[in-house]
């Protein structure tokens, strides 16, 4: 995919969940957030006219899906545009998998509990760049799925990218942190937010394809 198409895909993804956040009745108000995914890329002019543009309608917070590219990059942009204290919430993709990403992606939840609304740190060796948060009545899940156990990067392939699994410990994890939030009367709502699909649409028309479960 050449860069343009990148930028589109980018920019259409972002007002897609704006659009659906912003969709409001008269008995409701919606939670307003914004989810970006496979920014690939840092501090340039790109990002800076992507996240302007979001900046009047940046709700809450926003999460990116993997693939970001510079955390660094584009947490400056973040600050700019939205100031310091704007909430961000990353989950790591198969191409943030090289040591001075993962390490950046780590000191955005220094220790698992540093970003806004933490209720439940990741597993060991991986605590700050999977967990889970609260607004209002709704409970967010971030997961990284290049976790093996025993290192956040461990499903590593030779040329510095992931290829995504979930491994015990992070299906335990996972499994016991939505079983308390379905337990809490509060919970209204849960998003589970990752960067390839637990399931894929091709289960159902091929064997040779698994799933993260591998089933």
């Amino acid at each position: 995919m050449n860069t343009s198409e990148k930028r589109l895909n980018n920019i259409l993804l972002t007002f897609a969940v704006f659009a659906l956040w912003n969709w409001q009745t008269s008995e409701s108000t919606a939670l307003t957030f914004v989810v970006t995914s496979d920014n690939h890329s840092g501090y340039n002019n790109s990002q800076k006219a992507l996240w302007r543009t979001i900046a009047p309608h940046r709700g809450v917070f926003a999460m990116t899906a993997g693939d970001v590219g510079s955390p660094d990059g584009i947490r400056k942009t973040i600050d700019e545009c939205f100031g310091a204290k704007y909430p961000w919430y990353v989950a790591a993709g198969n191409h943030d998998l090289h040591k001075d990403r993962m390490a950046a992606l780590r000191t955005l939840n220094p220790d698992g509990n540093s970003l806004p609304n933490i209720v439940n740190p990741g597993p060991a060796n991986c605590k700050e760049t999977t967990y889970s948060f609260r607004y209002e009545n709704c409970h967010f899940v971030i997961l990284n799925q290049y976790y093996d156990g025993d290192s956040d990067i461990g499903y590593k392939t030779a040329d510095s990218n992931g290829q995504a699994y979930i491994s015990d410990a992070q299906y335990n994890w996972l499994e016991s942190d939505l079983d308390a939030a379905r337990a809490d009367p509060n919970v209204q709502h849960i998003f589970v937010t990752a960067h390839e699909p637990l399931y894929y649409v091709t289960d159902h028309d091929s064997l040779l394809k698994t799933n993260l479960f591998n089933d």
